[in-house]
């Protein structure tokens, strides 16, 4: 037989069969945990929406990179006591199907709007974004200032992070958008599902132990870890996007900030004194951000690192509801 297409057999063949097992993940990950929400199409994906409490003016969670609903179980669960509060899954995270379509900051706005208007939520709406959501939140409300009535910023990504990730140690990032490259091009071969420890998907110590079986098992899907690739390699792209962010008047604006410099430590072979200048950036963008409004409040989460939706839920909550009790 002709090696060439021995070789084709053989792919074609470990394809087949690492398709068929990471739809049997798919399904026991469905089965063993029923998303709690709804689902909405956008873009011929089905997008998971949980919505929980009542109230006026909703409360919308946006996670950050490879974040899920499910991050925001303490948050939601208590938020929804006092209001309308919503978390969802971008596609290819948690309950929601994986897309194809580009994943820069543009595109994922555009997605989230339009699970909201397909879900009818009330406008205008609280916006709450760790992270990487930070600027996705930012930027949906530069594009619809009318449904946005505050801003709550937690520990989130300024518009010159990648810039000043490449300005302490370029090599570091350059390896780290290679490694997303390689999960991206591996996506759909489930039998390597073991991937998605290339960036830690598996180590779900610190997530609350009765959610840990959930993370984990969400830790085998491919689709997880392939869609934060997709949206790492769309960085400098979503960086560009967010150019275009600016001052949101005297709209309320809360920034929250983590307090324990543990950030980038250990963090893409970074030394502990780049780890350092990283966190010392990151710290200063944050008291930046707090300058986008005229009526903002900077806090910090004292006994919080990055997770602060996971180590400090409770200066969410509080934030959310003072913005609430004075938008009433």
């Amino acid at each position: 037989m002709n090696w060439v297409v021995l070789f084709i057999l053989i792919v074609s063949t470990a394809w087949i069969l690492s398709a068929s097992y990471q739809r049997l993940v798919i399904r026991r990950f469905s089965t063993s945990f029923p998303a709690p929400g709804k689902f909405y199409s956008v873009e011929g994906a089905q997008i998971h929406l949980h919505c929980s409490g009542t109230g006026t003016v909703p409360v919308i969670l946006e996670g950050g990179s490879g974040m899920w609903s499910l991050d925001w179980h303490e948050v939601q669960a208590t938020l929804a006591e006092s209001t309308m509060v919503c978390s969802y899954d971008r596609a290819g995270h948690g309950w929601s199907d994986f897309s194809k379509q580009s994943r820069s900051i543009e595109q994922l706005v555009n997605e989230l709007h339009a699970v909201l208007t397909a879900a009818e939520i009330p406008k205008p709406f609280i916006l709450v974004g760790a992270s990487f959501g930070g600027p996705m939140i930012q930027l949906y409300e530069q594009q619809y200032p009318d449904h946005v009535a505050g801003l709550v910023l937690v520990d989130a990504r300024s518009r010159n992070y990648l810039e000043s990730f490449r300005e302490v140690r370029p090599a570091a990032f350059d390896e780290h958008i290679s490694r997303q490259r390689l999960i991206a091009k591996l996506y759909g071969l489930g039998w390597l599902a073991s991937i998605a420890k290339l960036q830690g998907q598996l180590e779900f110590s610190e997530r609350p132990q009765h959610l840990r079986a959930t993370y984990q098992d969400l830790g085998r899907l491919t689709k997880h870890a392939a869609a934060s690739a997709y949206e790492a390699m769309a960085d400098e792209i979503s960086d560009r996007q967010l150019q275009k962010i600016s001052s949101i008047g005297d709209k309320p604006l809360t920034v929250i900030a983590h307090g324990k410099p543990t950030m980038f430590h250990g963090q893409l072979g970074l030394t502990a004194s780049e780890a350092q200048q990283l966190e010392d950036i990151w710290s200063k963008e944050q008291e930046e951000l707090a300058r986008l409004s005229s009526r903002s409040e900077f806090l910090v989460a004292e006994n919080s690192g990055h997770l602060i939706c996971i180590e400090q839920p409770d200066i969410i909550v509080e934030a959310v509801k003072k913005m609430l009790f004075v938008r009433n």
